[in-house]
């Protein structure tokens, strides 16, 4: 248990490899179905998960380890794991609630829960998953700062801003090290544009989101967005070379590409760096399958460094997806393919079918998962592509949108 307990603070903090604690677990019982369960969810990244051979051999063990003896909250967590390698993240995400109801203080559940919400864009269940489960936390359960954290995160998407960092500023009080506190209480800087707030707030906490961790190098991305607003492009450039093009994960390169793409927005030659990136992205997603928010972001790479035979390649692939009935073919469909045009539009100087393509889905673009700083590269995009092509109020209401939050729903969206 005490391996396990380990696996699940190294989830928490982002700090470690959950995954090797969750394996020496394994190691000492071998019938320890959490531990199985932990070592699927933290062994498989999202856009690695949909059909993968890996997770499947984790799932297989976790079986293995419940047959004849799982408990009903066992086997909702193997079903989940089930449900995510098929790619059904809806049904994930209510098996998740149904594990909660019974089981509030199961903070895998709540964990992986609160990132299959982000991955989805479900705003509101982003918020209110977690604010269901924090009546049952109370002072002296060492999990609280961490769901606190993930409160001020949820309140944050859905621009619940003086709230979301109160929040944050609370879990901080509980544990000054949970970096996806401070990385919410961020956000909320960028999207009431306190850029200059934002750089102090990273500096005054650097010592406990710079040092190794699994989350560092976003909360840098974060860091170079506040200056890239306030004008510092050299300290913008330094940033990218020394911590976000040294990544080596799909994160540091969705960060990477969504960085060098606003400073092409802008006009910037960023020289060689674009292939540098392309290189990375060509091996990353060869063998897997489409994945929306990743792969648009691949995509923004081989644009901008010109490997138009990669870009019609992984359009393809999103094309092939589309097609299916499931619930990210769905996605690649209605969202996906509308993006990917979209960009590929701008970049070959169509600029009103780029205008076309990424207004049609600028209602609907939180469905492809992420935060909406992150997708804010695609609002950026537009109002360029309306600025280039002389439609003054899509540019004014595109920019609009991405000087402001998304607007406040209490319906699931």
């Amino acid at each position: 248990m005490r391996l396990y307990e380990n696996a699940i603070n190294q989830l928490q903090s982002h700090t470690a490899d959950p995954f090797q604690s969750a394996e020496a677990a394994i190691l000492e019982d071998p019938n320890f179905v959490m531990a199985h369960c932990l070592r699927a969810y933290s062994g498989t990244a999202m856009a690695e998960a949909m059909d993968s051979e890996h997770l499947r051999k984790l799932l297989s063990d976790a079986r293995s380890s419940a047959a004849g003896c799982a408990n009903e909250r066992e086997k909702l967590h193997i079903a989940a794991i089930e449900s995510w390698l098929a790619g059904d993240l809806p049904r994930m995400s209510k098996l998740f609630d149904e594990i909660l109801l019974s089981f509030p203080l199961d903070f895998l559940a709540l964990q992986r829960g609160h990132l299959i919400d982000f991955h989805t864009g479900s705003r509101a269940k982003m918020r209110d998953r977690v604010a269901s489960a924090l009546p049952h936390y109370q002072c002296g359960i060492p999990d609280l700062g961490y769901v606190l954290g993930m409160h001020a995160f949820g309140l944050e998407e859905n621009s619940e801003y003086e709230q979301a960092e109160q929040a944050g500023r609370d879990a901080l009080e509980v544990n000054s090290d949970d970096v996806w506190a401070i990385h919410a209480v961020a956000h909320v800087m960028e999207m009431q544009g306190r850029h200059e707030d934002g750089v102090k707030w990273y500096n005054r906490h650097r010592q406990q989101w710079a040092v190794e961790n699994n989350f560092s190098v976003h909360n840098w991305w974060h860091v170079a967005l506040f200056h890239l607003s306030l004008g510092n492009y050299k300290e913008v450039l330094e940033i990218h070379d020394e911590y976000l093009a040294s990544g080596s994960m799909e994160l540091d390169c969705v960060d990477s590409s969504s960085l060098l793409w606003r400073l092409y927005l802008k006009g910037f030659d960023v020289g060689s760096r674009w292939q540098k990136l392309a290189d990375k992205w060509e091996n990353l997603i060869e063998n897997r399958d489409f994945y929306c928010f990743n792969d648009y972001h691949a995509l923004l790479a081989f644009l901008a460094a010109q490997r138009w035979n990669k870009a019609v390649e992984i359009t393809g692939r999103a094309k092939k997806y589309a097609q299916r009935s499931t619930f990210l073919g769905q996605l690649a469909n209605e969202v996906g393919l509308p993006i990917f045009k979209g960009l590929t539009d701008f970049t070959q100087e169509r600029y009103d079918c780029a205008v076309e393509n990424l207004s049609a889905v600028r209602d609907r673009i939180h469905r492809s998962g992420g935060s909406f700083v992150q997708r804010n590269v695609l609002t950026l995009t537009l109002t360029e592509a309306a600025k280039r092509s002389g439609r003054n109020q899509v540019m004014q209401d595109a920019f609009n949108n991405s000087r402001s939050h998304p607007k406040k729903t209490g319906v699931q969206n």
